[in-house]
């Protein structure tokens, strides 16, 4: 019994490292669309840098 108990919590510890993981690739693809969005409108100009500092962000936050 002891055995399966670890088993089921390892298995939830895993899926909710899955979810935080997909939770920052789909923050990531809604900044960098929401950025491509931003620079049709023309509004920034400096995307591309403030694009970089946020990956390099997430990465050290990882």
């Amino acid at each position: 019994l002891i055995h399966v108990e670890e088993e089921i919590v390892g298995t939830r510890a895993r899926c909710s490292i899955c979810c935080w993981f997909i939770g920052i690739f789909i923050t990531i693809v809604l900044f960098s669309l929401f950025l491509k969005v931003m620079r049709t409108k023309r509004i920034i100009q400096h995307t591309p840098i403030v694009r970089i500092d946020f990956f390099f962000f997430t990465m050290d936050q990882i």
